[in-house]
């Protein structure tokens, strides 16, 4: 070695002849095994014109448990050391995630609202007197939308007193349409004028619920009923259940992010009007979920940024807040991320996904793990186990971490 150092120029040219390479002398170093009494082997590097050194444990500890350590090399999460930051106990990765169409799940009603008083042309089907538009949304392809209105009888108008032989003269009104409903009722005041009764005044004493339409009413006792009193009810109606069916997008294609939030409104155009319904809109979680290249672990710092080319700009999701990591049953690890619905990407938008993941944890000083199977110069100086359990050192040749040398 004395020899070999006193003409390293010689030395240079003759790597230069093997490898191709021409560097500074500062990118060439010696690599070195030695074994101490004990029989434990220590490796070590030294640049020839430079003072870096290179240390594979601390006083923390040793790098490696064991040969297999080494053979192996990666951590328990099946990550390859090499992919850890130099001289950290942690690794980054990233991926870009093509974003896709947001379909709308379904339509809850939020507030069933109340809209006094069905139009006289829909008094049997007062559904027909909403209207339902949809904003944000590409409606292409919807198909048929439904609603369930309810009601209740706000209050009672006597139109017409009717002649009755008896006294006591009842108003039953009809069963619910629902079945979960209850009754309504109403009093009447009876009074004899010229020997006849009729009704002379009318209140609601239970307004009754889960009324589709509008209900009968028939009256009882009261001797004979030569002249019917005539009662108008008033109903109160409200929203309770929305259906359709076909498929609904998020429109994309506002810049404005806050304008590719979708909403759906159902108004009362016909008859008395009161409070309108408000409605809550659920995406299909499908599309909200993106699939990925690796294992998120649960403790990784998690960035999720949208770029859009037409647009020429990037938004930041509030440092992850925007997604949730799905993890599986009884495990640590997903490779499932949901965005929650509160960003609706642009039409041309990529997300950029950015995971640090920290170091399995191991009695072992992960950081210096980095120096396992990888290149210490620029004349790609590797180092890999053999076949035969032999420690080979290769010059100027390509190493695949993935499958071993080239």
């Amino acid at each position: 070695m004395a020899e070999a150092l006193s003409n390293l120029s010689d030395f240079f040219s003759f790597l230069q002849d093997a490898t191709g390479v021409v560097g500074d002398k500062a990118e060439f170093a010696l690599h070195g095994l030695t074994r101490d009494d004990d029989g434990a082997l220590t490796y070590s590097r030294v640049k020839f014109t430079d003072t870096e050194t290179l240390d594979l444990t601390t006083r923390d500890g040793f790098a490696f448990g064991g040969m297999e350590d080494i053979i192996n090399g990666h951590d328990t999460y099946g990550e390859y050391y090499n992919n850890y930051n130099t001289g950290d106990d942690t690794y980054v990765w990233d991926q870009q995630l093509t974003t896709k169409d947001v379909r709308i799940g379904t339509v809850a009603i939020k507030d069933p609202g109340v809209s006094l008083v069905a139009s006289a042309a829909n008094k049997n089907n007062p559904s027909d007197d909403f209207i339902v538009t949809w904003v944000n949304c590409d409606i292409g392809q919807l198909d048929t939308i439904s609603f369930d209105v309810t009601g209740y009888v706000q209050t009672a108008d006597l139109t017409a007193g009717g002649l009755y032989t008896a006294d006591g003269l009842i108003a039953l009104i009809d069963p619910p349409y629902k079945d979960t409903g209850t009754h309504a009722k109403i009093a009447l005041t009876n009074s004899l004028a010229n020997g006849k009764y009729s009704v002379t005044a009318v209140a609601v004493t239970d307004v009754g619920n889960q009324y589709g339409r509008l209900p009968n009413i028939n009256f009882i006792n009261g001797g004979t009923q030569e002249t019917p009193a005539q009662i108008t009810l008033n109903m109160a109606y409200m929203v309770q259940v929305f259906n359709f069916t076909g498929v609904v997008y998020v429109a994309r294609t506002n810049s404005n992010k806050q304008l590719r939030q979708p909403t759906v409104n159902i108004i009362k155009t016909l008859g008395e009007t009161g409070q309108n319904p408000t409605t809550k809109v659920s995406l299909n979680g499908d599309d909200l979920t993106y699939w990925l290249e690796k294992d998120i672990i649960f403790g990784d710092t998690v960035t999720l940024t949208a770029f859009s080319p037409t647009l020429n700009r990037t938004e930041n999701l509030v440092n992850g807040s925007d997604y949730d990591v799905m993890f599986e049953a009884g495990s640590n690890k997903s490779r499932r991320i949901q965005l929650t619905g509160t960003y609706i990407p642009y039409s041309d938008d990529v997300f950029q996904l950015n995971v640090t993941h920290p170091a399995a944890i191991t009695e072992y000083n992960n950081k210096y793990k980095k120096q396992s199977q990888i290149r210490f110069d620029n004349n790609k100086l590797y180092y890999y186990i053999d076949a035969d359990g032999m420690l080979v050192a290769r010059y100027a040749e390509n190493y695949d971490y993935a499958v071993g040398p080239q």
